[in-house]
């Protein structure tokens, strides 16, 4: 059963991309990203309420707030980078995400680095750089995608300060109750810059409305 969620999460993640690049047509990134976490919090909520689950808050420890900053950061410049850039370039965020936190690992956790670690993190770094260059040539890709490759590296570094928040967190608060609490913080943090920046085309095409629930709930 375990393989099986594993699968499923992966296939659902594997949309993200085509979800924040459809629903950028109509809405802009802020509201997007609002849109996820708050989403998110009602999926949380209306799970627990089914599996009859108990969601405890927590909205003081430094380490929530850890994730909270770092998850708004993956979250806000991935859509505006997607948003700007292909669907696909989301790809590049989960090993922007294993190489901050191999050197998070290294630096704060003292954990000795293996060759095959080192290694990892090289090829992680040169697929990186495949993905973006897109068949061009690494100083056109620079100079044109720059920006791009900017927002997803921030984002990447914000998904790995979520990642390093849970895994302070996970001795004391389940899964549930972690992801709750910093979503439902990250929402009223992304949503401060919304009213004054919200945008949306109309008429509001039903794929877009589609694609923010579903990001809602793959969130």
């Amino acid at each position: 059963m375990g393989y099986l969620f594993l699968i499923i999460t992966t296939l659902m993640w594997s949309f993200v991309g085509f979800f924040v690049k459809t629903a950028s047509f109509t809405f802009d990134s802020g509201t997007i990203t609002f849109a996820r976490f708050f989403l998110g919090v009602i999926a949380i909520i209306l799970y627990a309420r089914i599996t009859k689950t108990k969601i405890t808050w927590n909205f003081t420890s430094r380490f929530i707030w850890l994730g909270v900053i770092g998850k708004s950061a993956n979250y806000l410049f991935e859509n505006l980078a997607i948003s700007i850039g292909f669907s696909y370039g989301n790809v590049v965020v989960a090993p922007i995400q294993t190489v901050v936190l191999v050197l998070v690992s290294i630096f704060y956790l003292k954990k000795p680095l293996r060759f095959v670690e080192a290694a990892a993190v090289v090829l992680c770094l040169i697929g990186v750089l495949m993905v973006q260059s897109n068949g061009h040539n690494w100083s056109e890709m620079f100079s044109t995608k720059g920006i791009v490759i900017l927002l997803f590296f921030i984002a990447g570094l914000g998904s790995a300060m979520h990642v390093l928040s849970q895994k302070l967190l996970v001795d004391q608060m389940d899964p549930g109750s972690m992801n709750a609490s910093t979503f439902l913080l990250a929402s009223m943090l992304v949503f401060a810059p919304v009213p004054f920046q919200f945008h949306m085309h109309r008429p509001v095409p039903i794929m877009a409305v589609v694609s923010l629930i579903a990001l809602g709930l793959i969130t």
